[in-house]
């Protein structure tokens, strides 16, 4: 026998005392009885495939409890019939498409942004997201590459890293509105590197970037999966004049797979409750008191040479509670 919680998204998770998890899983489905409802299935992490996958009902006779359970004896059931079904996908800290990598977090950076982010869990930034039903497909109704899961109301900070000869051009903009239609990131002379920068503000308005869920924003059903989704993009730049300085470069980009994680740390996959996140999307917020460095001259860009394109889908969690439920059972840290 042993101390094992039951984590079941569709309604809550729930501690057991006496199940015994040298026992087949069909042997614990009839144990929890009612509980149990026919068309709740067994999750269980296959480590080969890197996936959050279901166990058949047919087969539970065939695996005892123990071998899907998690960490701190813990064991997840999900409803594939649910109107909203649960996903799974790999939490990483960077989001990588060839030389671009994007990490998105709390701005912290100026008073209004630091209010609204009172008491919130950092941003979830999660790769190859998709309904667990759906996680043994090839071809899933269901499939964000990067996908971000945030609280409503979240003040949020872009860092970017990019490989440039000179630096490098970016922007940030969705079907509905514009982030950033273009700012540089210039390596002062330090050819043919990768350099880092950070954005908390739009262009061209002083404002944060708040996320809040399209509801909110009047945005019809039909839209929201357009809208959810923002455009990073970023090309190369090879020439400039600063401050009275000219630099410029004719290097050309190191060949990187998109699939390569460009320094990604990922952890196993995590689940997240379908019926407690919603589509969101970013929107113009509080004073932001970011400024930009001194103007460029005689810029040499091609922005046909795109070093990285990613498309990132956002989500916000109904309530302060379900945000509380995932970072709960998946065991994450409480940032």
């Amino acid at each position: 026998m042993a101390v094992v919680q039951c984590n079941i998204y569709q309604d809550t998770n729930q501690t057991y005392q006496d199940l015994d998890t040298t026992s087949d899983l069909s042997a614990i489905r009839k144990q929890l009885g009612a509980f149990m409802k026919p068309t709740y299935l067994f999750v269980y992490y296959d480590e080969r495939q890197g996936k959050q996958l279901m166990q058949p009902k047919d087969n539970e006779g065939n695996y005892n409890l123990s071998e899907i359970l998690g960490e701190q004896n813990v064991f997840t059931i999900t409803d594939p019939n649910a109107d909203k079904p649960d996903l799974e996908g790999i939490l990483v800290s960077w989001f990588a498409a060839n030389n671009l990598q994007v990490a998105i977090s709390l701005n912290k950076s100026n008073p209004d942004a630091r209010a609204a982010n009172q008491g919130k869990f950092q941003p979830f930034m999660l790769s190859k997201v998709q309904t667990i039903k759906d996680a043994a497909d090839d071809f899933p109704n269901v499939y964000y590459d990067q996908a971000l899961i945030c609280e409503k109301g979240s003040a949020i900070a872009f860092n970017f890293a990019c490989w440039g000869a000179a630096g490098y051009g970016f922007s940030i903009k969705s079907d509905r509105s514009t982030i950033i239609s273009g700012l540089y990131v210039v390596n002062n002379g330090n050819y043919n590197t990768t350099t880092f920068s950070g954005l908390s503000r739009y262009q061209d308005a002083k404002q944060n970037i708040l996320v809040d869920s399209l509801a909110n924003q009047n945005i019809p059903n039909v839209d929201r999966l357009q809208y959810s989704s923002v455009t990073f993009k970023a090309w190369n730049v090879s020439g400039y004049k600063q401050a009275g300085h000219a630099y410029s470069s004719a290097g050309q980009p190191p060949l990187r797979k998109s699939s390569d994680p460009g320094g990604m740390s990922t952890k196993d996959g995590v689940i997240i409750p379908g019926s407690g996140i919603e589509s969101g999307s970013p929107k113009p917020g509080g004073d932001s008191h970011q400024d930009w460095g001194a103007p460029l001259e005689s810029l040499t860009q091609d922005t046909n040479l795109v070093l990285g394109q990613m498309d990132i889908y956002f989500l916000v969690f109904k309530t302060k509670a379900d945000a509380e439920q995932m970072v709960r059972q998946n065991n994450l840290p409480a940032i």
